[in-house]
């Protein structure tokens, strides 16, 4: 009941947030990964969007475009209020994690070396990110606490960071014994597909279409 909803006309995709980035309706934005500026159409409007921010986090292995966005075509630095985090990523051979594409393959990959200097992986940082959220929330409170306090944000082991734990919450779990077409699984157990899931509670996936991939 604490998740947001989407009305039956709003439109929540990248483009729309873009658009509200622009017309000065969203003050913070994090992205992770991925090179906006780029990979999305009319950069120029996007860079001009970016300006409006209080904030960007931006979290990579490198600088590109988008983490200095305002150094690019059309803009005037001196102009820009824009506060910019540039968060130093590990690449995929530095950390444990899964990769996946758009057949729903899931590919698991195990650490070959270090990252370098203050280097993290994504998934460490927002851990840690939420980690402090939620503990300031708890401390101090604040609008609608109640989801950020309650929040499930145990992926971690003896206090590190575990990509394992959040393979296995986007895979799904059952949360309570639970029988499925005769077959009887334990709480705790990996669902093993997506027709499985139910809807009385029992279970759950943070991605329906990867539920089986574990």
């Amino acid at each position: 009941a604490w998740l947001p909803k989407i009305d039956d006309t709003q439109k929540a995709d990248a483009l729309t947030m873009i658009d509200h980035m622009y017309k000065g309706g969203i003050k913070g934005y994090i992205t992770a990964g991925t090179d906006p500026c780029v990979s999305m159409p009319n950069a120029n409007k996007l860079r001009k969007a970016m300006a409006n921010l209080d904030l960007l986090i931006h979290s990579n292995i490198f600088d590109n475009e988008t983490a200095s966005f305002w150094k690019g075509p059309g803009m005037d630095p001196s102009q820009v209020k824009t506060e910019v985090f540039l968060l130093p990523a590990s690449a995929s051979v530095e950390k444990d994690g899964s990769q996946s594409n758009s057949g729903r393959w899931i590919h698991w990959n195990y650490a070959a070396g270090k990252a370098p200097g203050d280097a993290i992986s994504v998934g460490e940082t927002f851990w840690k990110l939420m980690g402090r959220i939620k503990e300031l929330y708890q401390n101090e409170g604040g609008a609608l606490p109640e989801p950020i306090v309650n929040l499930k944000w145990d992926y971690d082991e003896n206090g590190k960071w575990n990509a394992l734990k959040v393979c296995k919450a986007i895979n799904g779990y059952f949360l309570k014994d639970t029988t499925v077409n005769g077959i009887e699984y334990k709480q705790g157990d990996l669902v093993p597909g997506f027709p499985s899931l139910q809807s009385d509670g029992s279970t759950s996936s943070a991605l329906w279409v990867m539920c089986g991939a574990f």
